[in-house]
């Protein structure tokens, strides 16, 4: 493993590899586990998030000229939610008078409330308004059925 490390130069997830692969031909093919036993992994690179500034997010909004994508994605940006928390609210699911969200079924499986800026729910109001929506925010292409998160 050093060998791999300080000669070879090898990444991180190449030295996991090399790891894993003799773990399991020592456990598994051989049938000697407590030869390799627990070979000490790599840490993971911890790297900081790119974030765009304010001018640039202007700017990438503005550029979208469908109101349903600029909508969208103005919810998604401003509450913090997955595509695939956004494609499947509903109309009442906004609460105006708050500025809230309730999501639905997000991650673990709960319920969640959460903040709407007022520059996004202006675009929702203005979308709806366009669009004069019954049930899912962002309907698809089949009747009745969500935008699909791959899709969006």
């Amino acid at each position: 493993m050093l060998y791999l490390i300080d000669e070879k130069k090898i990444s991180r997830a190449y030295l996991n590899q090399a790891i894993s692969a003799l773990k399991f031909y020592f456990d598994r093919v051989l049938r000697k586990p407590k030869v390799v036993g627990e070979l000490p992994r790599p840490r993971r690179e911890s790297t900081l998030p790119i974030i765009l500034s304010r001018a640039e997010v202007v700017h990438i909004f503005k550029a979208i000229g469908n109101p349903k994508h600029r909508a969208l994605l103005m919810v998604a940006y401003s509450a913090g939610l997955r595509v695939s928390e956004v494609v499947r609210l509903k109309r009442e699911d906004i609460d105006v008078e708050r500025k809230m969200i309730r999501v639905h079924r997000a991650k673990c499986r709960k319920d969640s409330y959460v903040p709407l800026s007022s520059v996004a729910l202006e675009t929702l109001c203005q979308y709806w308004k366009a669009y004069q929506l019954e049930g899912w925010l962002f309907p698809g292409a089949r009747k009745g059925k969500h935008l699909m998160a791959e899709a969006a």
